[in-house]
C-alpha cells in the first residue's frame, strides 16, 4: 500500500514502512500476524486486515475493531467519503 506521502507499507507479519529509504518493521502480536490488507481510513488511521479479523495501527500499536466479527479480511478500499469497506470471508 502506498500512502499519499509517498510511504509504502508492506504487510507480512505485521507492518513494515518504507520511508526515505528506510525500512521499519512494526510486528504484529496477533494470533495469525499475516496480513492480507492495509488502507488508509478518511479518519487518517491505517487500517490492517488480518487472518484475525480488523485492525487499526495508529503508527505504534494494533487495535482490534470488534464491529466486524473475526474472520479473514481480504480486501479493504477505502472510499472517497472515508467510508471504509471490507471484504470478509
Amino acid at each position: 500500500f502506498v500512502d499519499k506521502d509517498g510511504t509504502v507499507w508492506i504487510g507480512a507479519a505485521g507492518l513494515t514502512r518504507y520511508a526515505g529509504g528506510r525500512f521499519q518493521a512494526f510486528p504484529a502480536r496477533f494470533k495469525h500476524p499475516v496480513v492480507m490488507a492495509i488502507a488508509r481510513g478518511g479518519d487518517g488511521r491505517l487500517w490492517v486486515g488480518t487472518l484475525d479479523g480488523l485492525y487499526s495501527f495508529d503508527g505504534k500499536e494494533y487495535q482490534l475493531d470488534s464491529r466486524i466479527p473475526s474472520g479473514t479480511i481480504q480486501a479493504l478500499y477505502a472510499g472517497a467519503d472515508g467510508v471504509l469497506w471490507a471484504s470478509v470471508e
